[in-house]
């Protein structure tokens, strides 16, 4: 995985601010609306509290990185790293009273080997910068470090379905909301995500409205005032302070398929830790990555015969600067082709996949 990416290719920086890696197409996807754990309705206040749930998540994960680097590269020397983590979650979803629930969610993450890779923690310090400090820690890059932080702190509210305002069960309705730090994922990952593969998962101060109201179609808004990234509190890279960001997802079901659109509008404020404006990019001519993303995405499938479905994937992006962006940064298109087909004795998926810069 790549730190930072190069202004040539604008289409895939949004990846990186909200899902750092372009291989997380494939990822299953997600429903637009109404994510997350939402417990029955209780007639009681104090008893929302009683009658919450708690859940607890333990994850260990081994990473091995060998880099190929030419010899004759300053970052010779640093092709390798390892690393073994422990990732421990707690967390507490309160029962609904009136409709409205909160979540607390908080995990942590320990090293159980030797620090053999560059963390992006507090080993990444400017001067020298990022090559400067892979060079001094002698390792390629692994952005699993120690933390212990709040990756869930909201309170959410849920209408309730026709009839049963206050009754015991779900009741679930159709319009949704939650404010405060949550998880925030939209489709596959790819531009939106939490980012499951690393240990400090990635979260967002916002605002979130969904409704479902009208059949077959969903409709998601979130508002950004801040992301957290996965390197957590120690790293200068810690956190996104966003201005007027606005993620907006529209889905519609149809026969043989959902058809999404979507709008990504995105404006970085200041990150003083470091030295870039924004603290985005680094680079000559980059001043940050504010940009609005818009696109198109199917997903489907369609039975052939008794034995045989037919499935695709097809995406259309487009990423134009805006805001603050800088002088050299244009537009970019992001195109993305996956075709295969489902067998009655096993699965059987061949996929295409063009990103156009």
């Amino acid at each position: 995985m790549q730190l930072f990416k190069s202004a040539s290719c604008l289409v895939t920086v949004i990846a990186f601010v909200v899902a750092p890696n372009a291989s997380a197409v494939g990822l299953p996807n997600v429903s637009n609306v109404h994510q997350g754990k939402v417990l029955p309705e209780t007639g009681e206040f104090s008893s929302a509290f009683t009658t919450g749930k708690p859940d607890v998540w333990l994850r260990l994960r081994y990473e091995d990185v060998e880099d190929d680097i030419p010899a004759g590269s300053p970052l010779a020397g640093t092709e390798d790293a390892e690393l073994l983590s422990l990732r421990a979650v707690l967390g507490y979803t309160r029962a609904r009273f009136h409709g409205f629930w909160a979540r607390l969610e908080l995990e942590a993450s320990r090293r159980l080997s030797s620090d053999e890779a560059l963390n992006v923690d507090e080993d990444l310090s400017f001067p020298p910068g990022p090559a400067g400090s892979r060079i001094a820690e002698g390792h390629a890059l692994i952005p699993d470090n120690n933390f212990e932080e709040i990756n869930e702190a909201y309170i959410g509210w849920r209408s309730a379905s026709g009839g049963c305002p206050n009754a015991p069960g779900a009741c679930n309705g159709h319009t949704s909301f939650k404010l405060g730090r949550q998880a925030i994922i939209y489709d596959n990952h790819r531009w939106v995500g939490n980012i499951v593969w690393r240990q400090n998962f990635q979260s967002y101060d916002a605002f979130r409205f969904d409704n479902s109201s009208i059949s077959n179609l969903s409709i998601s808004y979130a508002y950004l005032n801040r992301v957290n990234r996965l390197f957590g509190d120690d790293s200068a890279f810690r956190e996104y302070e966003m201005n007027n960001s606005h993620l907006i997802n529209v889905a519609y079901q149809l026969p043989i398929g959902k058809l999404t659109g979507y709008g990504y509008l995105l404006d970085f404020d200041d990150n003083t830790r470091t030295p870039f404006p924004e603290g985005v990019g680094v680079g000559p001519g980059i001043a940050n990555f504010d940009s609005d993303t818009w696109g198109l995405r199917f997903v489907g499938k369609h039975p052939v015969s008794d034995g045989f479905t037919l499935l695709a994937e097809l995406e259309w992006a487009n990423q134009d600067p805006s805001g603050d962006a800088g002088p050299t940064l244009d537009d970019n298109d992001y195109i993305n082709i996956e075709i295969g087909g489902a067998l009655v004795i096993s699965p059987l998926i061949m996929g295409l996949k063009s990103s156009h810069c």
